[in-house]
């Protein structure tokens, strides 16, 4: 049975893939068909005309296709079928069963993750909606049996992915951030991508223990894009540019006058910040500091005297103790000699007979080239800390000899000591010796000269450096007042025109809550995330543009009647 009319259609979408019409003549007709749930516009105008123009229509009719595992479960969709989705964040649907055929415990096509696509015919004409996969099916029975079948886009493979990639940029084909966004939605599996050609990435770029998802949203925001899946299930990076300018953008890609606005909620917030100082990289730098020291040989001025060539040198400082009067019955005892390095300390006993005795200390060295290197010309030793020695003299070529006391008494006795004229059996002798260095001369006895040395010490202090920028809106602070946001540390930033891009988005999305939209239109399936809509109502005083940050497509099934509307959520920058 067929019906004819005649109609003027009114059309007002600047969607780019779709020419702009002020209005179209057609003839529409009404066909009874049990496989189509509705009313079917045909018209003379293009296929694009009749898409838009049914977008438009308040009494529009669609026929639904839903294919899950490549099965066709149209016939059995009951109740209400809904489509989410919103900026930056996956998208999502949910739609019921009727049949039993289709439970998750007796089809193995209701499972998780099986494809789910979702098709709308709009006057015969053909629209993807949704592609996907499910979550988690249900069944229940209260009273009436349905199958309750939730999913999300594709995005959801890059959200369950979570790993650590280190040096994205050596992994990938080339180190634009464009590749590096590519390699890292191919570890989750995700390759079909549409990503704009981008800069390459000057610093290392790594995550630990992170999705895939929030790695390309990072990647992204430092190039101001937003991450989405198209309904064929491409991932694709959208330029996040808010046309709300109007001599950029004088032409809205949608609007919607009073009458065709079903439902209008409005809010208004608080602006939070319109100051905020983004921080970038942080890069270290070690900077040198070096030192040199000039170390001046014997004969690097040459004197006519050795002892001048240099400062005195410290050659030996140590103590050695006698304990008590035994010592004297032997000549010579080990008990009394100690070595150290290079020299030896020795108490000996010399002209010991039954009226008496000296006591000596030998200072040896045993290193011939130490003993030619220098000359001794200053030893001293003392006796229990501080008394003073009786005599000292040189002993041999290779030695010091200290004649520290003098004893009297019997072999067979214990003899008398004597300390700074005191009796006792026992004492603690010090000794330190310095030196001159030698000058070398040569066969005439001149002095050669020979040049100091140099030692060259290198320090190094490291510097952190930490790119940022502070960004202001001057308007609203002007209009409300400083408001300062803070610090942001966005560590994948590289430049200062980066920082100042993402602290410009930081402001912006604080502007959002100056105005937000939420409206039902009728049924619209080409309205896309990041266009514009303008809405104008006199009787509720509305005259605006909003950026389209959500959109739901809201289908109710009844009774083989099909009725949908189209939800958006708008929001207003000022």
């Amino acid at each position: 049975m067929i019906h004819t009319m005649d109609c003027i259609a009114r059309v007002n979408a600047q969607d780019p893939d779709y020419p702009t019409f002020k209005k179209m003549d057609c003839i529409a007709h009404c066909n009874v068909n049990e496989n189509w749930h509705g009313r079917i516009m045909d018209c003379t105008a293009t296929i694009t005309d009749i898409i838009v123009s049914a977008c438009r229509s308040w009494n529009q009719r669609i026929r639904l296709v839903i294919t899950i595992d490549d099965i066709d479960v149209s016939e059995a969709l009951i109740g209400n079928l809904n489509i989410q989705h919103n900026k930056n964040m996956i998208s999502t649907f949910s739609f019921n069963s009727g049949k039993t055929v289709y439970s998750p415990r007796t089809n193995s096509h209701i499972d998780l993750d099986k494809i789910v696509i979702i098709t709308a015919y709009i006057n015969g004409q053909e629209k993807k909606l949704f592609t996907g996969s499910l979550d988690e099916p249900e069944a229940e029975n209260t009273p009436a049996f349905r199958v309750i079948l939730t999913g999300r886009d594709y995005g959801k493979k890059l959200l369950d992915k979570i790993t650590t990639v280190i040096s994205v940029q050596d992994l990938s084909d080339s180190t634009k951030r464009n590749d590096l966004i590519k390699y890292l939605a191919s570890l989750a599996g995700v390759t079909d991508v549409d990503i704009p050609e981008m800069d390459a990435v000057t610093i290392e770029n790594s995550f630990q223990d992170q999705s895939i998802w929030d790695m390309i949203q990072k990647e992204a925001m430092v190039e101001q894009y937003w991450v989405g899946n198209n309904e064929d299930g491409k991932m694709e990076l959208k330029l996040d540019e808010i046309k709300s300018d109007t001599s950029l953008y004088p032409t809205p890609d949608w609007s919607y006058d009073e009458d065709r606005i079903i439902r209008l909620g409005y809010k208004k917030g608080k602006l939070k910040i319109n100051k905020i100082i983004v921080l970038g990289k942080t890069t270290s730098k070690r900077i040198p500091h070096t030192t040199t020291t000039y170390y001046p040989s014997a004969t690097e001025e040459p004197t006519t005297n050795p002892d001048d060539y240099d400062v005195p040198v410290l050659l030996f400082s140590d103590s050695l103790s006698f304990d008590d009067g035994e010592f004297i019955s032997y000549h010579k005892n080990d008990n009394y000699t100690k070595k150290v390095g290079d020299f030896k300390l020795t108490i000996n006993s010399y002209g010991y007979s039954a009226a008496g005795g000296n006591i000596h200390i030998d200072v040896g060295c045993n290193s011939q080239s130490l003993w030619e290197s220098y000359i001794i010309t200053e030893r001293t030793g003392t006796i229990g800390g501080d008394a003073t020695l009786i005599k000292t003299s040189d002993g041999g070529s290779k030695g010091i000899l200290f004649i520290i006391s003098r004893w009297e008494g019997s072999l067979g006795g214990y003899p008398t000591n004597y300390k700074k004229g005191q009796e006792g059996g026992a004492f603690t002798f010090n000794v330190t010796v310095y030196g001159y260095k030698k000058a070398q001369t040569d066969s005439a006895g001149d002095v050669i000269f020979i040049p100091g040395t140099y030692e060259t010490i290198t320090n190094y202090k490291v510097r952190y450096d930490q790119i940022s920028a502070e960004i202001t809106d001057p308007n609203s602070i002007e209009k409300y007042g400083e408001r300062d946001g803070g610090s942001v540390v966005y560590p994948l930033l590289e430049t200062v025109e980066q920082c100042e891009a993402v602290g410009s988005k930081i402001i912006r999305d604080s502007h959002r809550l100056l105005g937000q939209a939420n409206f039902l239109v009728p049924f619209n399936p080409l309205i896309k995330i990041g266009q514009t809509i303008a809405l104008v109502g006199k009787d509720i005083g509305l005259d605006e543009r909003y950026y389209i940050e959500a959109i739901a497509h809201n289908i109710d099934i009844n009774e083989g009647k099909i009725k949908a509307r189209t939800q958006v959520g708008g929001v207003l920058y000022v």
